[in-house]
């Protein structure tokens, strides 16, 4: 080594280890707004054999009401699996929305209950009730999760007051 490089051209350097805030900062070019808002929005889950996003869920960053034309922002970022949430349900043979919430996994929610009662003709909620009062296929519905409730206390009068909104 002594050939190749003469004496006193390396010398003992020390670099600092990144820290963990070093670690989890944005990047410099984006803004965290920016960053914040592209996860914002009804998204679909990934899983490649999700019956619920595959065929039923709207992934948006907004919904529309039908009922009064005004079209509403989402601000949390949801998918099927996440707890706590009100739902948006439209008929789109009808046009005719209903509002649901529910304290489990949306997924678990739809699979359990509105795509059983649907098929089975079993009225044990609105939507059901209106699904089968008419000839309508699966297809005919769409779902969006709207909102997720983040307090835990009280989670069924905040339900009621949210879907009735």
């Amino acid at each position: 080594m002594k050939e190749l490089f003469s004496e006193g051209s390396f010398f003992p350097a020390f670099r600092k280890c990144k820290s963990l805030k070093e670690h989890l900062k944005l990047p410099k070019l984006l803004n965290k707004d920016e960053v914040v808002s592209e996860s914002m929005g009804c998204l679909k889950c990934g899983r490649t054999r999700c019956d619920l996003c595959l065929n039923f869920l709207d992934e948006s960053k907004h919904f529309n009401s039908m009922g009064t034309g005004i079209r509403y922002q989402i601000v949390d970022d949801l998918s099927c699996t996440t707890h706590n949430v009100i739902y948006l349900d439209t008929c789109l043979k009808c046009k005719v929305q209903y509002v649901g919430s529910t304290a489990t996994q949306f997924k678990v929610r739809f699979c359990s209950n509105h795509k059983s009662d649907l098929i089975h003709n079993k009225g044990r909620c609105e939507l059901a009730v209106h699904f089968n009062s008419s000839p309508h296929l699966l297809n005919n519905i769409r779902f969006i999760i709207i909102e997720k409730i983040h307090s835990t206390n009280n989670v069924d009068i905040i339900f009621t007051k949210r879907e009735a909104y």
